[in-house]
């Protein structure tokens, strides 16, 4: 049984369409069809972690209310963990946990523990267990001092840690994770990604992380799903995905601060070097990107040192911004 699947899934919307009189407003207003999601077939198996990205306004998060039940689909079926999530609603809630980025799930006026105790009643966590969780939390999560500290003091990054405790105490075998890491500072996202692997490799937790924070996906997610305008373009392993769109490396040499940035030298190298770019960056460092296609990083690090004198170099794969960036400037056409 998958985790998660969809087939066909959509989501559409009747708005009112824009220009409209207020009395037509009022008393005989049109409306337009726009749909957020459309055709959508995913298929997630139990314990993988998987990034469903795309830019702003894609349809991410109309995704996950449908898998959370909270839309119905227009068209299409959803499962999770076998069930209908929207006719069975208690059923698939009692599974399942759901992080929203931008809100907070604590009660404001009285001490986050209250709050904790509160969820689990609801959830019926007997006290062995609650208590074990708990501790884990306290231990990766490092909110043992929150315990009795009040919602509305805490600070974003404690709130966000709260709030993925709280989630977690129940053990979901679904989690559902929407921008989790916003506005956090990189102590908290480290604290929050390692909580993260640590309960799909031990709980065998299944993750569904949306995100813009791409070091979450690099750091978390073997798999990416990409949605753009409503259809999901891409769907493969992250790894092939890196090579296919942004496979080679980047070298960056650094020079003495006195050397001068001889701007003949990346032109020389492309010229030399079919394919492979450089160019300098502020701090006598020259940058260059050697696509694995079309030459090799030897060939490019034996031009510059056989002209050059380099006092340091480090070579790296293609970062994942680059790669999503080119995803999300033309996805539909590199997935089809």
């Amino acid at each position: 049984m998958n985790a998660l699947e969809t087939i066909g899934l959509t989501r559409e919307f009747r708005v009112p369409k824009k220009g409209q009189s207020g009395w037509r407003r009022l008393f005989a207003p049109q409306y337009e069809t726009k749909t957020d999601v459309t055709d959508v077939n995913l298929v997630v198996e139990p314990g993988e972690v998987v990034g469903y990205i795309g830019p702003n306004g894609a349809g991410k998060s109309t995704t996950i209310k449908m898998l959370l039940g909270v839309l119905h689909p227009s068209r299409g079926e959803v499962r999770v963990l076998g069930r209908d999530p929207f006719r069975e609603a208690m059923a698939n809630n009692l599974d399942v946990g759901v992080v929203w980025g931008n809100r907070n799930y604590l009660l404001w006026d009285v001490p986050v523990r209250d709050t904790l105790e509160q969820f689990r009643l609801i959830y019926q966590v007997s006290r062995s267990d609650f208590d074990q969780r708990l501790k884990l939390c306290e231990e990766f999560l490092e909110i043992g001092p929150l315990l009795h500290v009040h919602a509305r003091q805490l600070s974003l990054g404690q709130r966000m840690r709260c709030n993925l405790a709280n989630v977690m105490l129940h053990r979901p075998a679904v989690l559902y994770l929407d921008e989790p890491t916003v506005g956090l500072d990189v102590v908290i996202k480290h604290q929050v990604r390692r909580f993260l692997r640590y309960i799909n490799q031990e709980w065998g937790t299944t993750i569904l992380l949306t995100t813009h924070d791409l070091g979450d996906i690099e750091d978390l997610c073997p798999r990416i799903v990409v949605i753009d305008r409503g259809r999901v373009v891409v769907d493969d392993r992250l790894e092939a995905v890196r090579e296919r769109l942004g496979g080679g490396v980047r070298i960056t040499f650094q020079f003495a601060p006195e050397s001068p940035a001889d701007p003949q030298v990346p032109l020389r190298l492309a010229a030399e070097l079919p394919g492979v770019t450089a160019r300098w960056e502020p701090g006598a460092r020259l940058v260059v990107k050697v696509p694995g296609s079309t030459a090799t990083p030897i060939a490019a690090i034996r031009w510059v040192v056989g002209r050059l004198e380099p006092i340091n170099l480090q070579v790296q794969e293609n970062p994942i911004e680059e790669v999503v960036q080119r995803l999300y400037q033309g996805g539909a056409a590199l997935g089809a």
